[in-house]
């Protein structure tokens, strides 16, 4: 998403973080990348934000292209992906300004390379599209599947912000959307913690932010916070099963990105 202006930069200030890294720079093509997933320990499937036709790529740690799939359907702010088995859920619930009421989850066998169900995303919570600026709290680019439902962390963008994170579960088997906890983050801006991606490994939610990385425990208790390098437009994060955890960034003019880091420790 390019919605970075220039005063972000001022606060982009380049420590030596070594516990991040690179691992390899994300195909061209790849240049929005909001949600990846582990298919083996060596392969990710990825995706943009907003191309169109939407696709699903294959890219190797290395950074290689090895294929890519057309989803057929049109999403219009594609930003997280989560599994259970061949069944992927794509959630085009980005909403930047509030206002969208086409949110939805799409899920899609990789195997059969079939759409499955659309399934739409209404939060009871909110009444007026747009709220107000103290309540902006329905723009969400992070699900995780776990027994059957799907977890939904939503992105603050509340003014002032509050650094709060709404996460709602969606019953995958009644189909009924609920708000179940209010996650507190730090409250001094939004390009530090609000939540771009998470993913579940052993027990644990790995929320990311721009400038953090907080592990939680499976009642959405914060077990630890990493504070990463210098803030980048970090999107997606996944783990492997030998639990190294890999974080990609989208490319912007400034920032850069648009590569692969591992988190050499947790």
């Amino acid at each position: 998403m390019k919605f970075f202006v220039s005063i972000f930069v001022l606060l982009t200030l380049h420590h030596a973080y070594p516990q991040l890294k690179k691992v390899s720079r994300l195909p061209t093509v790849m240049n929005e990348c909001s949600g990846m997933l582990f298919v083996d320990d060596s392969t990710l499937l990825m995706h943009n934000d907003s191309e169109v036709p939407n696709r699903l790529y294959y890219v190797n740690v290395q950074g290689k292209m090895m294929d890519s799939v057309e989803i057929p359907l049109r999403l219009f702010d594609f930003e997280a992906i989560s599994r259970n088995g061949s069944l992927l859920y794509l959630a085009d619930i980005g909403n930047n300004t509030n206002i969208r009421k086409d949110l939805k989850i799409v899920i899609f066998d990789i195997n059969q390379r079939k759409l499955i169900e659309v399934l739409a995303v209404r939060y009871a919570e909110q009444t007026n599209y747009p709220p107000a600026k103290d309540s902006l709290y329905f723009d969400a680019e992070a699900i995780v599947y776990k027994n059957d439902s799907l977890f939904i962390f939503t992105k603050n963008r509340t003014k002032p912000y509050n650094g709060k994170s709404l996460v709602y579960a969606l019953d995958l088997q009644t189909k009924e959307l609920q708000l179940i906890h209010t996650l507190q983050f730090d409250q001094y801006s939004w390009v530090k913690s609000s939540i771009t991606d998470a993913c579940f490994q052993e027990g644990k939610f790995y929320l990311l932010a721009y400038r953090y990385l907080y592990i939680l425990d499976t009642h959405f208790q914060l077990e630890k916070r990493i504070r990463l390098s210098c803030i980048a437009q970090r999107e997606a994060i996944a783990i492997n099963t030998k639990n190294e955890i890999f974080i990609a960034t989208e490319k912007h003019p400034i920032l850069g990105g648009g590569k692969l880091y591992m988190l050499k420790e947790k």
